[in-house]
């Protein structure tokens, strides 16, 4: 006998509108972006209007005073750096070459 549980997650950014320009979806949560020309603040919800460039890659959300805040599946200063989290970092046994895709090594 087996017992099937599915759970639905909540999309807090159509229930709550906590973000004051891009909401982001997660699974349990959600991530705030801002528009071109835009960093996030410290908070995490709100934009202000910025001349400095934003280094971060599309990969990546600018943010006031502090590095890059990744994507998940994203990693390095600039969130450039595919990152395998779910993959236990590929085990020491490969190569992150994507969000949590793992290319194995060659043994020989």
């Amino acid at each position: 006998m087996y017992i099937y549980i599915f759970l639905a997650d909540k999309d807090e950014c159509e229930d709550q509108h906590p973000c004051q320009h891009i909401c982001i979806n997660t699974i349990g949560s959600f991530l705030c972006a801002c528009r071109k020309q835009y960093v996030l603040q410290q908070n995490l919800r709100t934009c202000k209007a910025t001349p400095a460039k934003c280094n971060c890659s599309s990969n990546g959300i600018c943010r006031s005073g502090s590095p890059c805040l990744c994507l998940p599946g994203w990693d390095g200063p600039m969130c450039n750096k595919p990152a395998c989290r779910l993959r236990n970092d590929c085990s020491r046994h490969g190569e992150c070459v994507a969000p949590n895709v793992c290319q194995c090594s060659r043994y020989g």
